[in-house]
């Protein structure tokens, strides 16, 4: 019986995964939480936050309050932890409750002190709770967003069929060929989204070291901005969002929550897109509960094979021989 195109990614993956011996969750090096940056500051002064014309968000219908009559703004905060991010130390402990990050509200700290270690890391899983809360996402499918899907879509299969075709479907010397170092790759280490698509707020400072970092997070971005716009049944998304919060997650990943990831979708931080596309193929593995289908299962299968062999990849990948000598 011939593969369908996911079957045959939702394949590649586990085969990838077993073969190289790593959990579902974990990559080899460090997690993108602890990217050096140059900018200091407190989460309750210097949250990453993207440009106006970013925002996908275009409410219609009769407006109340600068909102459609019927839409309810949900006002729920992300669950109180009692651990410190910084120090670990437990609200039990100190006989006290934790401070909250008073931009995401989903970071706990002991002290301001402690608030101000984590920033550095903090800030690249940091991203707006609106104080007003969270209205539903209203976000058109255009010809151009699925465009672009589709566009982006065939670079990574393209990458990916001929990293499969030298490890024979995945299943051999998937450690000795260099997934980054391929000719098929250079699409992805260079990918420019269209203006309407782009992400504003990516850590430039990545580039030199981990070169498809940022492109990777440009492709989750416009993935669930995707995923979102096409599941408005309200229904759908709290089955989605209430997935979310299941999954368990390893320390080096940014907390998700539920509600404003199927709210925001285009206004989360670089570390919520990466924990999201870490988890998706997780989220929907069985699609029908979740209320997705099989190819944007697929594409978030293929991304996430992205993610292992090519968010550490330190090495800009060769243009191909044609194009080089051009």
């Amino acid at each position: 019986m011939e593969l369908t195109s996911t079957q045959w990614l939702l394949s590649a993956l586990l085969t990838l995964l077993a073969a190289v011996g790593i959990s579902y969750f974990l990559r080899v090096g460090n997690g993108p939480g602890a990217t050096e940056s140059t900018v200091d500051g407190a989460a309750t002064s210097e949250a990453p936050g993207n440009d106006p014309g970013a925002h996908y968000d275009q409410a219609t219908g009769p407006l109340k309050n600068g909102l459609p009559a019927e839409v309810e703004v949900d006002r729920r905060l992300p669950p109180l932890q009692n651990q410190c991010l910084t120090c670990s130390k437990k609200s039990e402990e100190l006989g006290k409750p934790l401070l909250r990050c008073s931009q995401c509200k989903n970071a706990f700290y002991c002290s301001e002190l402690c608030q101000k270690k984590e920033w550095k890391r903090h800030k690249f899983n940091c991203s707006l709770f609106p104080a007003e809360g969270l209205k539903p996402a209203v976000i058109p499918i255009t010809k151009e967003l699925v465009t672009e899907i589709q566009r982006v879509d065939l670079i990574l299969k393209t990458w990916l069929d001929k990293f499969s075709e030298l490890t024979n479907g995945l299943k051999e010397h998937v450690d000795k060929v260099n997934a980054a170092d391929l000719p098929e790759a250079v699409p992805i280490c260079q990918l420019k989204l269209s203006p309407e698509f782009e992400y504003k707020n990516l850590p430039q400072q990545q580039l030199e070291r981990h070169p498809f970092r940022n492109s990777l997070i440009q492709i989750s971005r416009l993935y669930l901005t995707a995923l979102i716009a096409s599941h408005p049944n309200p229904e759908h998304r709290k089955l989605l969002s209430d997935k979310i919060g299941t999954i368990p997650l390893p320390p080096h990943l940014a907390p998700l929550y539920g509600p404003k990831i199927v709210s925001r979708p285009a206004d989360l931080s670089p570390g919520e897109y990466d924990t999201f596309a870490e988890i998706a193929p997780t989220v929907m593995m069985e699609p029908e509960k979740v209320g997705m289908d099989e190819n944007e299962r697929g594409r978030w299968i293929g991304l996430a094979v992205g993610l292992r062999k090519l968010w550490n990849a330190a090495l800009v990948p060769r243009p191909p021989a044609a194009a080089a000598s051009s």
